[in-house]
């Protein structure tokens, strides 16, 4: 079953980077309760001006996603 591997990941990755939808309607409130690391990350660079912070952090973000699809591809090998 490793297209359920597959389908999470995308899936995950897709959910990280859902910013317009929440954005325009709640801006991430109430408080903090649907706000993702992209509008985070967003909010602290346009609104607070910590870009050197947010650009480290979406880099952090993007090693990450790189790393988790380099071991499901090294999965995918190994199974077949």
């Amino acid at each position: 079953r490793p297209y359920l591997v597959v389908a999470a990941l995308f899936r995950g990755i897709d959910a990280l980077k859902s910013f317009d939808t929440i954005y325009v309607i709640t801006k991430g409130g109430p408080g903090h309760a649907s706000e993702t690391l992209t509008l985070y990350a967003f909010q602290m660079s346009f609104d607070y001006l910590h870009l050197g912070f947010s650009s480290a952090m979406l880099v952090g973000y993007f090693l990450v996603a790189l790393g988790l699809s380099f071991l499901l591809a090294k999965y995918r090998r190994s199974e077949y």
